[in-house]
């Protein structure tokens, strides 16, 4: 089992792996933020876009988005704070360092 790419310490499977296969819905902002760092390390383009705002999802480039993507050096993710996004909120934000 290798570990996930978020950082958590889980293996893939047991942690982002559940969202980005459809299986499960992150509960809070920062699962969904984590889930969105491992995306983009394995190159699972369609999370990311799936999971952008539908009022900007016209926005993306996909193209350039997944080349830059797959050209990056995932180094780690590091969250440095939350505020609300739990699973009683209907928003949250997530400070991170990627």
């Amino acid at each position: 089992m290798s570990d996930c790419p978020c950082g958590s310490g889980a293996a893939l499977a047991d942690c982002c792996q559940r969202y980005i296969s459809g299986e499960q819905k992150p509960a809070t902002a920062e699962a969904l933020m984590r889930a969105r760092y491992t995306a983009h390390t394995l190159g699972a383009m369609s999370y990311i876009f799936d999971t952008h705002h539908p009022a900007t999802r016209s926005d993306i480039d996909e193209a350039a988005t997944t080349r830059w993507a797959k050209e990056s050096e995932w180094l780690g993710l590091e969250i440095l704070a939350t505020d609300a996004g739990s699973e009683d909120d209907a928003t949250g934000a997530v400070e991170f360092r990627a």
